[in-house]
């Protein structure tokens, strides 16, 4: 594709782009159109589990996808890539949060301090100053603003306290800003999906001490685990004209969760 064709297309921006979910929103938006700027790679992590990597994000570079290697955390960088990205394109129609940690204990008190902040500067912050970054542009092209949450975000979740209060955290910021941004033309809907086959999932099912991720379907009423894909699909779904009338909305991608 030219230059020129390139940015004749809608642009999207999504975070934690590398793999997982957001891998798959990525490919799933440009396989409809879209240049996508991938972002992801934090620079260090508290996690007892291993995140993107410079090489995941390098493997997915196309003439369509575009990866950028930066911490949701640093929002003066984020801000920075996104004003680069609106002088090349003009405009950004579309905003994926999707970057996202965990990590649990034993009891909700006990978490170590250094993952539970890591937690909210990730999961809560990350997703603000996205929105902040970006906001002015969606304005201009009455985008959308999607934010990717969890089953956790709905209710509470035992030994996963400071994960549900960030996802909960998530879930009140954007019902507020869902409805200021109504007016300047810019919808703001939450996915939450429930048990999803990835690395996330692999790490939750350590806090719960499981043998595989496989014994979280008995807590839903389709025992089937969601791949990356399924939730992508809704995403592209929301991102769509089709979805033109559903704003301020929490999407349950969870095959019945009842847990």
């Amino acid at each position: 594709m030219t230059d020129s064709a390139q940015e004749r297309s809608p642009l999207a921006i999504v975070t934690g782009g590398a793999r997982g979910i957001g891998l798959a929103c990525v490919q799933a938006l440009a396989s409809t159109g879209y240049q996508v700027v991938a972002i992801d790679v934090p620079t260090d992590s508290s996690m007892p589990y291993s995140l993107s990597t410079n090489n995941d994000l390098a493997a997915i570079s196309n003439h369509n996808i575009h990866p950028i290697a930066c911490d949701v955390r640093d929002s003066e960088a984020l801000t920075s890539h996104v004003q680069q990205l609106t002088r090349r394109w003009g405009s950004i129609q579309l905003v994926v949060a999707c970057a996202g940690v965990l990590a649990g204990s034993t009891s909700s008190l006990e978490l170590d301090r250094e993952q539970a902040q890591e937690i909210f500067d990730v999961d809560y912050w990350g997703v603000t100053y996205l929105a902040s970054a970006t906001m002015e542009s969606l304005r201009q092209t009455r985008g959308s603003f999607i934010a990717i949450s969890s089953a956790a975000g709905v209710r509470g979740l035992p030994q996963l306290g400071h994960y549900c209060a960030a996802k909960h955290a998530v879930h009140g910021f954007l019902a507020a800003l869902a409805r200021e941004e109504i007016s300047k033309g810019v919808r703001i809907n939450i996915v939450a999906p429930g048990s999803t086959d990835t690395a996330l999932l692999a790490a939750t099912a350590q806090v719960y001490q499981l043998n595989s991720a496989n014994e979280f379907l008995a807590q839903q009423l389709d025992p089937t685990l969601n791949t990356p894909a399924d939730v992508a699909a809704v995403v592209a779904f929301l991102a769509s004209d089709a979805a033109s009338g559903i704003n301020g909305a929490i999407i349950p991608v969870d095959r019945g969760f009842i847990g």
